[in-house]
């Protein structure tokens, strides 16, 4: 799928060194909310990462990661935008930018040139509330706020956070899930 400025493209071992780069200029930033991140990934790290993601991403019950490359040449990966499925239909969703990409608006135009791509799936997702610029960027593709769990996260940076619960579009179904 083409944007604008990007390319977004589904897993593909060919993206693991660039997977590694964007990871490791990006520790000071992912450190602060994604538990998954780490000071160094190598390449058999982001390797293995992409072998799972592309055998993921033909599983109907797995998670579809999508890899958002600039169109310049040679192209930059900017971040990855994943869609979880839920039993009850709907689909988490989860982000992560490159530290060298922030800012710039790509990531609100790679989310939202895949929403478009799912128009009939309810959509949700979650964030801390320390997290200013991940709630920036749900809101800014039409997320709204539809639940505050207070005290439902703990970091070693900000201390005691709440978790903001956002949903796409105007149906009561997540209100309605609690």
């Amino acid at each position: 799928m083409l944007t604008p400025r990007l390319e977004i493209v589904a897993p593909n071992v060919a993206l693991a060194q660039l997977l590694a780069d964007a990871l490791n200029a990006s520790y000071e930033t992912h450190r602060l909310f994604l538990v998954w991140s780490r000071p160094r990934w190598e390449l058999t790290d982001t390797l293995d990462t992409l072998q799972r993601a592309q055998s993921d991403f033909v599983r109907h019950d797995a998670e579809k990661k999508f890899f958002l490359l600039t169109r310049e040449h040679p192209q930059q990966l900017v971040g990855c935008i994943g869609f979880t499925p839920k039993a009850d239909g709907s689909h988490e969703i989860g982000y992560w930018a490159n530290q060298s990409f922030q800012s710039r608006g790509l990531m609100g135009e790679g989310l939202t040139a895949l929403i478009a791509q799912l128009p009939e799936t309810r959509l949700y997702l979650t964030t801390s509330s320390a997290n200013t610029a991940s709630r920036k960027l749900a809101e800014s593709v039409g997320f709204r706020l539809v639940r505050t769990l207070v005290g439902d996260r703990r970091s070693d940076v900000f201390g005691v956070c709440d978790t903001l619960v956002f949903k796409l579009g105007d149906a009561h179904w997540l209100e309605a899930s609690s």
